[in-house]
């Protein structure tokens, strides 16, 4: 490999190997699958898991992907794209961004949470918006500002 050829990223930026310029780095700063913030309804499998989750005993609770998936583990063979792992991690990504052209997010998404007064965990960390979800479930899952005002 040509010693040329190779771009050193440095934090949000990269040198240019031929002249030397820095050059800034536009990032994805983005939550959640970008292209489910315009969805207007839910898919019924992600409106089944919501009512799924608003279920658990872990409903108020900021808690990880991990385990999120394995607490539901047993019900979620029911869901398709919610069954396996990797598939499940982008649902619950789906349902981060999912309607938040028309509101706020179904699922919160924190890069940290307090696990006492003086310590701080690093996630990232998902937590239902209760008030969202419920008016959300109670309209057969749409998403539109329409629905959320009434």
């Amino acid at each position: 490999m040509n010693r040329e050829n190779i771009v050193k990223v440095s934090g949000d930026s990269i040198d240019c190997p031929s002249c030397k310029t820095q050059i800034k780095l536009l990032l994805n700063r983005s939550v959640g699958a970008a292209y489910a913030k315009g969805w207007k309804t839910l898919p019924t499998n992600h409106i089944s898991f919501l009512q799924m989750w608003m279920d658990s005993d872990f409903v108020n609770h900021w808690t990880t992907k991990h385990d999120l998936y394995h607490k539901l583990y047993s019900q979620l063979s029911e869901l398709g794209g919610f069954g396996k792992r990797v598939p499940f991690n982008g649902r619950v990504s789906e349902l981060v961004s999912a309607g938040t052209d028309f509101g706020t997010a179904l699922v919160e998404k924190s890069q940290q949470t307090k696990s006492s007064p003086h310590n701080t965990v690093k996630g990232p960390f998902y937590r239902l918006n209760i008030p969202r979800v419920k008016k959300v479930l109670q309209h057969g899952g749409h998403l539109t500002k329409e629905v959320i005002l009434d």
